[in-house]
């Protein structure tokens, strides 16, 4: 009888833990999603700041704003598939507008 009581509880303890698990998915889905965004921005505000050195004939800020620009391309498209939207249907609104509409207003500067 003891054995089986064990089981039991054992059983409602595994139980629980999975439906505290499945709770907690749409929270670290947007946690992703925001990690996505600042990361996005980020890499973006690093292309902006070394755009004058790629204009200039300095290697290394080129070779800075280029690892931006591939960078910001990459997170770009990560938040793309992340919302299940294709580019052309987005037109021209910047990924940091569009976070912001999706709910975070605090992201932005």
């Amino acid at each position: 009888m003891n054995n089986s009581i064990t089981k039991a509880l054992l059983f409602v303890i595994a139980l629980s833990t999975s439906v505290m698990a499945v709770q907690l998915i749409p929270i670290s889905k947007k946690a992703n999603f925001f990690n996505l965004c600042r990361e996005y921005r980020t890499w973006w505000r690093q292309g902006i700041i070394n755009a004058d050195g790629y204009k200039s004939n300095d290697n290394e800020k080129a070779n800075k704003y280029k690892k931006a620009n591939k960078k910001t391309t990459y997170y770009q498209q990560k938040i793309y598939r992340e919302m299940n939207i294709k580019p052309e249907n987005l037109g021209d609104e910047e990924d940091y507008r569009m976070c912001e509409r999706v709910g975070f207003d605090w992201y932005v500067d």
